[in-house]
């Protein structure tokens, strides 16, 4: 998680920047993947180990609020970012 918190300053400095390189919305795309399985983890944990996760979360979470603005300011369109919606016709 220590990568995750380094790499969120790294990305934090960089989304200053107008224009993020393929680097910058790469490795924010990581550390939004990161951070949703961290949850799923979190999510299946119990007791004292839920709970730890749990802090760990909460510690990554700035991380993550930036990765994730980071992304919709680069407006990078990808089929991660697709929502695929089904139409019938009754």
């Amino acid at each position: 998680m220590r990568v995750l918190l380094a790499l969120t300053m790294l990305i934090a400095v960089q989304a200053q920047s107008a224009n993020a390189t393929e680097q910058e919305i790469a490795s924010a795309r990581v550390t939004v993947e990161e951070y949703r399985e961290l949850r799923r983890q979190c999510s299946d944990s119990i007791g004292d180990e839920r709970k730890a996760c749990f802090r760990e979360l909460n510690a990554a979470t700035e991380s993550y609020q930036v990765a994730k603005g980071l992304l919709a300011t680069s407006h990078t369109h990808d089929s991660n970012n697709l929502h695929l919606v089904s139409y019938v016709d009754y």
